[in-house]
């Protein structure tokens, strides 16, 4: 996995009102959010290893913060040997 530095820091998500829209980033940003490269995130997604993502279009992918976040948490691990969750 490439991990890169970035000047790109999204504000945390927030909960959604059901009148607010919620924020969705499309694959650049979104691999920018997570510290990996775009590759990576489309190789993730192909596998069905990555975070969830939305269908905005025909080839057009976005990412849902919330769930961006929540992919990350579920990555947090101790030790080196210790497994991410699924």
């Amino acid at each position: 996995m490439t991990l890169r530095t970035t000047r790109f820091v999204p504000k945390p998500a927030s909960s959604p009102s059901p009148t607010s829209p919620r924020k969705v980033l499309r694959v650049a940003d979104a691999s920018q959010y997570c510290g990996v490269s775009t590759s990576m995130l489309n190789k993730l997604r192909v596998r069905g290893d990555g975070p969830r993502f939305v269908r905005l279009g025909r080839r057009t992918i976005g990412y849902d913060m919330n769930d961006l976040a929540e992919w990350l948490e579920l990555r947090k691990v101790r030790s080196t040997s210790e497994r991410p969750k699924s």
